[in-house]
């Protein structure tokens, strides 16, 4: 544009020359070849105006990115980069927009893209191995962002990149400590001793409810089994034994197993299934068993957030004993479906949830529909230590009318809990909890309210 102007501006220049130097006709035969020639350059040499789109679409997408606006960053952008597919500065652009959504894969095929299309683009090092950082791929992320620190001399990224390059080696230790063991032991008061919220024993009156202390010990154990490209498969276990003051007929013995596949599917995605047994005694009688089928898929949603979506199956058995004389009737299956989103942000986490539980037992007044929904919130006061709120609602309704009643069962269950762990070194910490339960049932026996508070000694063995 710049040349024809200036080829423009000497054919005027040439043509001022030809009228004053010559007569009317040469002035006028002068003019007719200028204006041929001008009329000529315009047809040959005509504007770049997708030039000026191209450039004005990448200076609207980063305008955009830099308020914030990502999705309209992002049409703006694919028009540059249709207009010049090749162009390193659109393929940058347009990768960090798809970033900036959580659109990881995308995001990465963009930025390798643009590295391959212009080695020296230092911010698509950078941009790379957050994306990879975002996306739990650590050994990549530490890769990227060493190139990029070793050959920038802007210090504020520089100093960005060095802090996500020692999170991420702290998260690379984490994983290779494939295998962790807990001991906790404390006691506990508890206002209105029940086995299980649902299932206070039959015939007690409230006035006859009791309360007791009980010493508890906790052991569990996790870890990675094995190991093998995207797949992993995990364990856990635990065993928790009650002793009561008074009540001795609660001592509980309770056993949990639970292995696990977990895949990286792609980028942010990662899918499991997973089973798991739960075996409870109560004294020495057998109480119940639950096998447990679950798949859980969870998405990063940025570096933040996760989001989770879960199924599960569970086969419950029940035993009779002196204390539960028609406990077996509640044997059966049950169906969950939910949905949970966690947030974390340097001292501050959150959670929200929510569940569809579906039982069906052997008979049907202890069939229910259930529907539960709750959130937590714990923060990180100092260092050392770290307060966690949380609260539930839940609301079941039960299929049929129990014996000796004349109406459905109704249960309206809410349920709080708040507690402070206080770490005293690496391996040791304490921790006070109180929970506080509500059961607001039409059905007076299953009608009650609960406090348990406690005090807890955690060992990390391994």
């Amino acid at each position: 544009m710049k040349k024809l102007c200036n080829q423009r501006r000497f054919i005027v220049n040439n043509l001022t020359l030809i009228m004053i130097s010559g007569g009317g006709m040469t002035i006028l035969r002068g003019i007719l070849a200028c204006l041929l020639v001008i009329f000529s350059f315009s047809v040959i040499s005509p504007p770049d105006l997708s030039a000026n789109d191209y450039e004005l679409y990448i200076a609207q997408g980063i305008q955009k990115i830099n308020e914030e606006r990502y999705g309209e960053a992002l049409k703006v952008l694919e028009k540059a980069l249709s207009m010049s597919p090749n162009d390193p500065e659109a393929t940058y652009y347009t990768g960090i927009a798809h970033s900036r959504l959580g659109e990881y894969k995308k995001a990465e095929k963009l930025l390798l893209r643009t590295i391959s299309l212009d080695k020296t683009s230092m911010n698509a090092f950078l941009e790379l191995g957050s994306v990879y950082y975002s996306t739990g791929r650590c050994d990549k992320s530490s890769s990227y962002l060493s190139r990029f620190i070793s050959r920038t001399d802007n210090e504020s990224a520089k100093q960005y990149a060095i802090r996500l390059k020692n999170s991420c080696r702290k998260e690379a230790k984490k994983e290779k400590k494939s295998f962790k063991l807990n001991i906790t032991v404390g006691g506990q008061h508890d206002s209105n001793v029940i086995l299980e919220p649902s299932n206070p024993p039959s015939g007690l009156e409230r006035r006859d409810r009791k309360e007791d202390g009980r010493g508890v010990a906790i052991i569990a154990a996790r870890g990675t089994i094995f190991k093998t490209g995207p797949v992993k498969l995990k364990a856990n276990a635990l065993t928790y034994n009650s002793v009561h003051g008074n009540l001795e007929e609660y001592n509980l013995q309770y056993y949990r197993f639970n292995p696990a596949v977990v895949v990286d599917v792609m980028g942010p995605v990662t899918a499991t299934a997973g089973y798991t047994l739960d075996y409870t005694l109560l004294g020495n009688d057998l109480y119940s068993r639950v096998h447990t089928y679950q798949g859980k898929a969870q998405v990063k949603e940025g570096k933040h957030l996760v989001t989770e979506g879960i199924y599960e199956y569970k086969d419950i058995k029940y035993w009779d004993d002196d204390l539960f004389t028609t406990n077996s009737l509640r044997s059966g299956h049950q169906n969950t479906f939910g949905l949970k989103q966690k947030l974390y942000i340097k001292k501050f986490c959150a959670g929200i949830y929510g569940y569809a539980d579906f039982k069906r037992a052997e008979v049907r007044y202890w069939s229910f529909d259930g529907y539960r929904a709750g959130g937590k919130v714990c923060y990180k006061i100092i260092p050392s230590l770290q307060v966690k709120v949380s609260g539930e609602y839940n609301r079941r309704q039960h299929k049929d009318i129990f014996a000796g009643f004349t109406a459905k069962r109704l249960d309206k269950m809410q349920k709080y809990y708040i507690g402070f762990t206080y770490k005293v070194s690496k391996v040791l910490s304490v921790i006070i909890a109180d929970t506080y339960t509500i059961n607001d049932s039409n059905l007076l026996d299953y009608d009650y309210e609960r406090n348990v508070a406690g005090i807890f000694l955690k060992a990390g063995v391994l």
